[in-house]
């Protein structure tokens, strides 16, 4: 029989906490923001430096659920939702490793079409391997 986990909320200090919950803002902050971006096809705000690459849409939607699972987790109360927001993320990472090693199957392009003019990639709108490995 496995021991009950321990509520984070009550073990952890006031500074601990202030700090989770600004990191976890920050992340859906950003995420969606970026997202909005992409929906809207605002290109300065899709990368930090104009002419760089872009962060892509499902990254910002993986950064927004991040983010969400970090602000949750903090009670033992929200467990099962933090596990599917993670799974959700490990799955999309997942996904786009796989699109990698064996081809693409579309999954970049789900949510928003990456439109660039000249795309710098093969799969212009999929996340960076180092970022799908990150998540």
């Amino acid at each position: 029989m496995r021991s009950p986990s321990p509520d984070l909320a009550a073990a952890s200090s006031p500074r601990s906490v202030l700090f989770v919950r600004l990191v976890s803002g920050i992340l859906v902050a950003v995420g969606a923001t970026v997202f909005l971006a992409w929906l809207l096809d605002v290109g300065w705000i899709k990368s930090v430096v104009t002419g760089t690459s872009t962060m892509k849409a499902n990254t910002a939607v993986l950064f927004v659920l991040a983010g969400l699972a970090l602000g949750l987790s903090r009670t033992k109360r929200e467990r099962r939702a933090v596990s599917g927001l993670a799974t959700v993320v490990v799955v999309v990472a997942a996904g786009t490793l796989a699109e990698y090693a064996l081809g693409d199957f579309g999954l970049d392009q789900l949510l928003v079409v990456d439109r660039a003019p000249v795309p710098l990639t093969a799969a212009p709108g999929r996340m960076g391997i180092n970022t799908a490995v990150s998540f």
